[in-house]
Parts: structure tokens; C-alpha cells; sequence
């Protein structure tokens, strides 16, 4: 990806839209409101309503487009399974978090 984030939040006013480039495995999330999604590639085109996301399947460009005020979030793709292993190393005594593989 050429952008560095994840998770990130952006709030969109209706009809902003978010340019997302080589963003393939990221999760798109709309946290409110609802979004179009138009995947380079791909023939059909997405609407994420408030608590749906998708995946990005392709890694050309990904427009978000906002069809109201909307609240999204963008999940770096390997970063829930990470964020994971950290929440399994607080929970498990020292002697096992030392064991598993650092994020």
C-alpha cells in the first residue's frame, strides 16, 4: 500500500470520497452513515450501510464514496491478527507470552 495506516477513522461529508491505491486485504468499515465502493477491476460496485464492511479485492485503486455523512474506518490488512497476539500475550502468564511470537 502506498498509504501508511490502520486502523484509521475518516469522516467523509456526503459525496467526499477517499482514494485508496494498491489497498488490496485492507477491510473497509462504515462506522455510520453509508458508502459506495467502486473497486478497479471489479464490475459490480458496493453499498456498505452503518455496521457492514468488505474486504478490497484488487489491488488497483479503491474509490469510497460517501451517499451521506459518513464515519468509516480502513483495517490495514495482517493487523487483527496482531492486534490478537497482543491481547492473548496480557492475558497469559509471562512465562507463555515470552514463547509467542512478538507483533
Amino acid at each position: 500500500m502506498k498509504i501508511d495506516f490502520g486502523p484509521s477513522s475518516f469522516n467523509l461529508a456526503r459525496d467526499g470520497v477517499l482514494l485508496l491505491h494498491e489497498a488490496a486485504g485492507a477491510r473497509v468499515v462504515c462506522v455510520a452513515g453509508a458508502l459506495w465502493l467502486t473497486q478497479e477491476g471489479q464490475e459490480a460496485d458496493i453499498i456498505l450501510e452503518a455496521g457492514q464492511s468488505m474486504r478490497v479485492t484488487g489491488p488497483g485503486l479503491t474509490l469510497v464514496t460517501a451517499l451521506r455523512g459518513s464515519e468509516l474506518k480502513v483495517i490495514e490488512p495482517g493487523r487483527r491478527g496482531a492486534e490478537l497476539l497482543r491481547r492473548l500475550a496480557t492475558w497469559v502468564p509471562q512465562s507463555l507470552a515470552r514463547i509467542l511470537p512478538s507483533a
